[in-house]
């Protein structure tokens, strides 16, 4: 059994090196960086910064194990996983899902989405019925609806 297809943990000047020197050798190379933002520049620039000036191979494929996790609480989380084996990437650059979630200050979680790199699907918007809502796109492609309950079915304002 060969080793045809291999995925190099860590996107540093070590793992970049080992992922080219795989490729050259004809391996199907996936590097997995643990940072998305940082994986996402990779993939346009072809570089990384801990090793300036050594282009990344074209063979290396960037990312394929990446996931989007939200922690929940003190002990809970969301993970959503990337594309892969039998998962697919919605056609026509539409979205196949959306994770709704609930947060106790929406327009804190929604500035910290953005501040790490999430794109604004929809704005925040403050509902008629009582939530506050808005809708990011992580680097991964999966969107995340960030809302909070202002007031309740009663009227009764709890935000």
């Amino acid at each position: 059994m060969g080793l045809d297809r291999i995925a190099v943990v860590g996107a540093g000047a070590w793992g970049v090196a080992l992922a080219n020197v795989g490729a050259r050798a004809g391996r199907a190379i996936t590097l997995v960086a643990r940072d998305q933002k940082a994986a996402a520049a990779f993939s346009q620039t072809r570089e990384s910064p801990r090793l300036p000036g050594v282009a990344i191979e074209e063979r290396v494929r960037i990312g394929d194990f990446h996931r989007a996790q939200l922690r929940v609480g003190t002990d809970g989380a969301v993970v959503v996983a990337d594309v892969g084996a039998d998962r697919v990437a919605p056609a026509g650059g539409g979205a196949s899902h959306l994770v709704k979630v609930r947060v106790s200050d929406v327009d804190a979680a929604f500035a910290r989405a953005r501040d790490n790199g999430a794109r604004v699907v929809e704005e925040l918007t403050t509902w008629e019925y009582g939530e506050r809502s808005g809708v990011v796109e992580d680097l991964g492609g999966h969107r995340w609806e960030l809302t909070q309950t202002l007031r309740d079915l009663h009227g009764r304002w709890t935000a």
